[in-house]
C-alpha cells in the first residue's frame, strides 16, 4: 500500500486545497452554523451533545 499512499496523499492535499478555495464561503457558513445547530437540535430533542477533549 505504500506506493499508492505515496501517490494518493499529496493528490488528496491538493483536492483538499483546491475544493477549500473554491467553497470558502461556503466552509466558513459551515464552520460558524454548524455547532450551534447541533445544540439546538439536541436540546430540541433532549439528547445531550458530547465533544470528545483534543
Amino acid at each position: 500500500m505504500r506506493p499508492v499512499e505515496a501517490v494518493r496523499e499529496p493528490a488528496r492535499l491538493r483536492l483538499r486545497a483546491r475544493f477549500l478555495t473554491d467553497h470558502a464561503a461556503e466552509a466558513r457558513t459551515v464552520r460558524a452554523t454548524l455547532v450551534p445547530s447541533l445544540h439546538r437540535a439536541a436540546r430540541q430533542h433532549g439528547l445531550s451533545l458530547v465533544f470528545p477533549a483534543p
